[in-house]
């Protein structure tokens, strides 16, 4: 009995050390589980122009470069022909080319691929067979190596897909095979003419701003063209000087005649309007050993060519003074090599200037353009120099002639070109209309009008 009694208290002891090393075993296993929720949780953000090396890239729908040595990004129907609107018919024949450079001597493995958007520039419900003819991976392998420059480039092109329905399209190129070592994302609109527009421009119908900006009336004519309800399925956008960071979207008509088949935009609230802004300015970087336009002083060394521009001042409070310009575009050429300026052309460090006093914390001054996809970037923001008293950066270009204006950018991220340029009415600028369209039942937006016009007769 003695004995039964003793492997009875074995067994217990036994059973109790099976359950504290289960019981144990538990609560490690839930430690493990809980801690990564007490970890920070990390969050998506938009990558700046400059990522530390290994941090991830998030795609961004728009015009964007993510690594700071891509450069000179332009978009071509032909050799000449630059698509300053980003904008083609779906009926065109002519090739389209993306141009890109890379600072450097080494040539990478570059990848591509497109992607149909709604008119927000989201991506749309449509598979990529409803869009494209082929498999949506392009390899890039168009390049060439820059020749006789100071500074090396590799300079790459791609030919762009024909597609199939019209609308917006997102260009994105990345790094061999990884889809995420995203290099730079452009945006292409594709149109069809389906219906027609007929555009002006006229002073403001707010007294207040009548010296300052630009109203744009247009009418849409869809004769041939069924539309059953032009309230819900048609979308306007205004662009002007091809931009989207300050595009006019959704705008409402004013009156849709059904009988004529004509839909107006006119004034509803000062929607159409947009600030005239001032005449672009200018300089010409064609030659590295004379003195362009606008530039005061140029050099070259073994390694690089360094330009300092004549120092700009604010135009707020000057009378309007017509001059002629790009509209913010730019011209890649050099003096020396016309004929091959896209690998012969150098890079030039030029350095913007501007006479200004300090205007704080709460405002920072940029350098605006296309040449800089119209981007607030720590690479073409301006630092202000006390001891001298002007604003100034340094931003690496192509030879040729380039356009910019001078903007403010405040804490609330409202920008502003007001500050330095001012606005008048009598600014010559370029605007286009893009005229979407989705009936009950597609599963995409067409563009079915495009218009492109100045506001100058």
């Amino acid at each position: 009995m003695k004995i039964f009694f003793m492997m009875m208290n074995t067994t217990k002891k036994n059973k109790q050390a099976r359950c504290s090393l289960a019981f144990s075993l538990t609560l490690a296993l839930s430690i493990l589980l809980v801690l990564p929720s007490c970890l920070p949780v990390l969050t998506e953000r938009y990558p700046d122009d400059k990522q530390p090396a290994g941090e991830q890239k998030i795609l961004r729908f728009e015009n964007y470069v993510y690594e700071p040595n891509i450069h000179t990004i332009q978009l071509l129907s032909s050799n000449t022909n630059v698509l300053q609107a980003s904008a083609v018919s779906l009926q065109q024949t002519t090739p389209v080319v993306l141009r890109f450079d890379v600072l450097g001597n080494d040539r990478e493995e570059f990848r591509a691929k497109v992607i149909h958007c709604n008119r927000d520039w989201k991506p749309s419900s449509l598979n990529v067979i409803e869009y494209l003819n082929d498999f949506n991976e392009f390899y890039i392998q168009d390049y060439q190596s820059s020749f006789n420059t100071r500074v090396p480039y590799i300079h790459y092109q791609w030919q762009l897909p024909k597609v199939k329905v019209s609308g917006n399209y997102l260009l994105k190129i990345y790094r061999g095979s990884d889809e995420q070592d995203l290099l730079l994302t452009y945006r292409l609109v594709v149109f069809e003419n389906l219906v027609s527009l007929k555009p002006k421009v006229v002073a403001s119908d707010f007294l207040e701003e009548r010296d300052q900006s630009q109203q744009i009336e247009f009418q849409l004519d869809y004769q041939g063209f069924q539309i059953l309800n032009p309230q819900q399925e048609i979308k306007a956008v205004l662009r002007q000087n091809y931009r989207w960071d300050n595009a006019i979207r959704d705008l409402p008509p004013l009156n849709v005649r059904e009988l004529n088949k004509k839909i107006e935009y006119r004034a509803f609230d000062g929607q159409n309007t947009f600030l005239g802004g001032n005449e672009f300015r200018r300089f010409q970087i064609k030659s590295t050993r004379f003195l362009g336009l606008g530039v005061s002083s140029i050099r070259s060394t073994d390694t690089n060519n360094v330009a300092r521009l004549e120092l700009d001042e604010s135009r707020a409070s000057r009378p309007y003074v017509k001059r002629p310009d790009f509209n913010g575009f730019y011209q890649i050429e050099r003096y020396e090599s016309q004929s091959q300026s896209e690998i012969e052309a150098d890079y030039v460090q030029v350095t913007f200037r501007l006479k200004s006093d300090f205007l704080g914390a709460t405002q920072k001054v940029y350098v605006l353009g296309a040449f800089n996809l119209w981007t607030f970037s720590t690479q073409n923001e301006m630092k202000y120099l006390q001891d001298i008293g002007e604003y100034q950066a340094e931003i690496p270009l192509k030879q040729g002639e380039y356009n910019y204006l001078l903007a403010t950018l405040d804490t609330a991220q409202k920008a502003s070109l007001s500050t330095f340029e001012g606005n008048f009415r009598e600014t010559e600028n370029l605007y286009d209309i893009l005229i979407y369209y989705q009936p009950p039942g597609q599963r995409y937006e067409q563009v079915i009008g495009y218009h492109s016009f100045s506001s100058m007769p």
